[in-house]
């Protein structure tokens, strides 16, 4: 498929991931902001740099970035995942001969499709295990992009 094959996906591809940025990056900076301002009632100060430069989430300790990322990445993979059992469809059969060779795929005839074969529960086969990986993985991602950031900052 040359050049055209490696891009086949890219618009549905991100059709899913640039919703789901969004929503945990919205997600994750409540969250971050809402748990740093609890830590500072509770202590009486954010505990550890007293700069006002200093983001909220870098004075936080790790399990509560992992809770707070968690929760943001898996608050966008429930949102989101409908969008990707269709573009995740949509990419299996793009490469299927038969129907799919003598009409061309789209994400409406996808949708479509799943709609006609189960309805709503269609749209969210693998909704579990798509939110635990992303929880996870997500949650150990920014812990280290957070600490090491701090640990940056601090001219260590």
């Amino acid at each position: 498929g040359g050049v055209g094959g490696l891009l086949k996906g890219y618009w549905a591809t991100n059709a899913v991931w640039l919703p789901w940025g969004a929503l945990f990056f919205a997600g994750y900076g409540r969250l971050t902001a809402a748990a740093a301002a609890r830590r500072r009632e509770q202590t009486g100060g954010d505990g550890e740099d007293r700069r006002p430069s200093t983001p909220a989430a870098s004075t936080l300790p790790a399990p509560t970035l992992a809770a707070c990322a968690g929760a943001a990445a898996g608050g966008a993979a429930i949102l989101t995942h409908p969008l990707d059992v269709v573009k995740t469809r949509l990419q299996v059969l793009s490469g299927c001969g038969g129907e799919a060779a003598a009409s061309p795929l789209s994400a409406r005839r996808v949708a479509t499709a799943l709609w006609a074969s189960g309805g709503a529960a269609a749209f969210g086969a693998g909704l579990s295990a798509r939110v635990a990986q992303l929880s996870l993985a997500t949650a150990l991602q920014w812990v280290t992009y957070e600490k090491a950031r701090a640990w940056v900052e601090k001219g260590v």
